[in-house]
């Protein structure tokens, strides 16, 4: 059963065009809006199910995993961009000796956090915020 209908708005999250599969979207879409137009079901060969995307005048097809779904309130722009979280964390990274590192950035703090050996180590991510400003 398909996840999106015929009408539905739809962000490209993901996918690149090969020359054996026509069905997947370049990479220049990705971060943009569409409206889906055709539901393509394949129930019976457990093949992913497809939808045509029309996306700035241009129609696409575009397998289902590469689609998520957006509200109205969602578009202002014609691209979505990525919400803020309300809380900047501040990741530390530590173990019993003390800290490592400390970033807001907590990408890095899982880089760091695996080069110093992981959980195995007994090397942990503390995340703290900023709850309560103390004057």
């Amino acid at each position: 059963m398909a996840i999106f209908q015929e009408g539905d708005k739809v962000l490209i999250i993901g996918g690149e065009r090969t020359v054996d599969n026509w069905s997947d979207a370049d990479d220049e879409l990705v971060g943009k809006i569409g409206t889906i137009k055709i539901v393509f079901e394949y129930p019976t060969s457990g093949l992913m199910t497809d939808y045509l995307v029309e996306v700035d005048g241009d129609e696409v097809a575009i397998e289902e995993n590469y689609l998520t779904k957006v509200t109205v309130t969602e578009l202002t722009s014609g691209e979505v961009t990525p919400k803020q979280p309300r809380v900047n964390y501040l990741y530390v990274v530590e173990d019993e000796d003390g800290a490592y590192a400390k970033t807001f950035d907590r990408s890095y703090a899982r880089e760091i956090k695996a080069e110093l050996g992981g959980k195995k180590a007994g090397v942990i991510i503390t995340a703290y915020a900023a709850v309560k400003e103390i004057r």
